[in-house]
């Protein structure tokens, strides 16, 4: 069997956890997998029988809300972190010999190695592919709920950095490749070409209902729905209150989660109400600090968020794509008080397509809280439309994922060992002839 190298971004969750059900299906049919990550994902990786590796040896990159929210800044600290790790990632893949590779759409130092080792290379893909069709239809982000996020996480020091990046980017690309024993003419159209590469498979763990112009993509961009393998989080969760109460669910995820306005506002908008709430505001977020917490809310530094949902009728979250892809896959509506501005674009989405309600951050406050809970657990058609989708989410998942990873690999094998046996039975030229 195979042996594959799956590159993901550290501290990222979002990116992280839908990939553990694609590394457990493909062990289960017999690969070796080694995972770059961070080290708080090596217990898991480890349960699932892979090998865990991380880039602190190497980048100090920190998946933090600072960064994440602003693009600008994230594009540099990857440029950086390629920089820094390409040298020792190759002479550990020299090491290892893996047969192909598997990277996250945020980790492009995984083609740069596929190119320099000679090996297939498969991207996996957690949000909505930004297409040149979108950039040029202003209605995808000509908006105030994309707008206003932009403009918050506007930072003059990452634009600045990004100025002095551009001004020696090729001469820095240039570099990077012959680092690791590559040469490039045109460092520009090869930067490129790592974005662009319409040979290699695209797996998107998403739905192509949430992707704008998804019947004009190529034949090799592949929406398998949602990776929501069972008992991912090891946990089971006993839900509070009566069965027949109604259970609302609250998480701004693992990056934006230390928001106390938020969480208080929250434990406004529903205290004494009839409803159940189960609110996780995150390790680092002090519940004490909250105030009074009334009998039918229940707040938890973490819970296992897919036990949660699928006892939920309403998750109120961040409307980050693995949230939302859980939640719908469970046919339960969202309202999302997106964090980041493709946060507000996949809420603006979700919202058209009739399955929840988005709220940008500047207008949240407990009466627009419990008011818009309340429209959308009133209206059958919200939780029809989650349905709807919801079907669309579950087509296959990890499980189709990792069939199409495999498939991919072998007929790559096939026509690699066609190629070398042709070759071979090529008729040598007689000594002296012309």
């Amino acid at each position: 069997m195979g042996k594959a190298v799956f590159f993901n971004l550290p501290g990222a969750t979002g990116h992280i956890n839908p990939a553990l059900g694609v590394v457990s299906e493909l062990i289960s049919h017999g690969e070796e997998v080694i995972f770059y990550a961070d080290a708080a994902s090596a217990s898991k990786l480890a349960a699932l029988g892979a090998t865990a590796r991380d880039y602190c040896r190497w980048s100090d990159y920190d998946h933090d809300p600072a960064t994440a929210a602003d693009l600008m800044a994230v594009g540099i600290a990857l440029f950086e972190m390629t920089e820094q790790c390409l040298p020792g990632l190759l002479r550990e893949l020299e090491a290892d010999r893996p047969d192909y590779i598997i990277y996250d759409s945020c980790a492009p130092w995984g083609p740069l190695l596929a190119d320099r080792l000679g090996i297939p290379a498969i991207k996996f893909v957690t949000h909505v592919l930004w297409t040149n069709r979108m950039t040029l239809d202003p209605r995808h982000w000509l908006n105030l709920d994309v707008l206003s996020l932009v403009v918050r996480s506007y930072r003059l020091e990452s634009h600045i950095r990004g100025i002095k990046l551009a001004a020696n980017a090729r001469q820095r690309f240039r570099n990077m490749i012959s680092r690791i024993g590559g040469h490039t003419r045109k460092p520009l159209r090869d930067a490129i070409g790592l974005l662009r590469r319409p040979d290699e498979p695209n797996i998107c763990v998403t739905s192509p209902r949430y992707q704008p112009y998804a019947e004009k993509m190529n034949g090799n961009t592949h929406f398998v729905g949602a990776s929501v393998p069972e008992g991912r989080d090891g946990q089971d969760f006993q839900r509070p209150g009566l069965h027949h109460q109604c259970l609302i669910y609250i998480s701004l995820g693992s990056v934006h989660n230390q928001k106390l306005d938020f969480y208080r506002d929250c434990l406004i908008a529903f205290a004494d109400t009839p409803y159940q709430v189960v609110m996780s505001v995150g390790r680092h977020t002090r519940i004490g600090d909250l105030g009074t917490i009334s009998r039918n809310v229940h707040v938890y530094p973490w819970v296992p968020q897919l036990e949660v949902i699928r006892q939920a009728q309403l998750f109120i979250s961040h409307g980050g794509m693995n949230s939302i892809n859980e939640s719908l896959y469970f046919n339960v509506p969202l309202l999302m008080v997106p964090q980041q501005a493709e946060q507000a674009f996949s809420a603006r989405r979700i919202q058209k397509l009739g399955a929840g309600l988005c709220l940008r951050p500047s207008r949240v406050s407990p009466q627009r809280l419990c008011r818009m809970a309340e429209q959308i657990l009133s209206q059958p058609s919200y939780r029809d439309n989650a349905a709807i989708l919801g079907t669309s989410v579950r087509a296959g998942g990890h499980q189709r994922a990792a069939r199409l990873m495999l498939d991919h690999i072998s007929r790559t094998q096939q026509a690699k060992s066609r190629e070398t046996t042709a070759s071979s039975r090529e008729p040598v030229p007689a000594f002296g002839t012309t």
